[in-house]
């Protein structure tokens, strides 16, 4: 993550356009820093914070919101959850946005596919239901 940030910067510094870039980051809370880090220099939260103006965005899946570092969580702008069974991970979920509204569902609903997702360009937390995606033998 250090070389791309780099790199990228490094790209943007020099009046150049940055490759966009992609990082995805599952089960995110063996990666990223803990909530309980204060290093603000931390790669990762820098990502968080800055990544944007260098063409970098960050994906990260994890069950347990409430370990990541909070800077990174701040700077979170697209949300999808799905089905959390932990009243302390939807405590710091109801910290964004209006996730509180949720709370409840959130815990409740364990349909598969019914998720809630909050982006950057819609104002409020919209419930979806997404189908399975499958290619089926013979397609082109």
């Amino acid at each position: 993550m250090q070389r791309i940030f780099e790199n990228n910067r490094a790209c943007f510094r020099n009046a150049q356009i940055p490759p966009e870039i992609l990082v995805y980051v599952e089960e995110a809370h063996n990666l990223l820093p803990a909530a309980t880090e204060l290093d603000f220099t931390d790669i990762w939260v820098r990502t968080a914070k800055e990544g944007a103006k260098y063409h970098i965005g960050m994906v990260y899946a994890t069950q347990e919101v409430s370990s990541i570092q909070k800077n990174i969580l701040r700077n979170t702008s697209n949300w999808f959850i799905g089905h959390l069974n932990n009243t302390d991970e939807t405590k710091e979920l109801k910290k964004f946005y209006d996730f509180a509204d949720f709370e409840s569902s959130i815990l409740k609903a364990q349909d598969k596919g019914f998720i809630r997702v909050k982006t950057l360009s819609n104002p409020y937390v919209v419930p979806v239901q997404v189908d399975r995606f499958s290619i089926e033998a013979g397609t082109n």
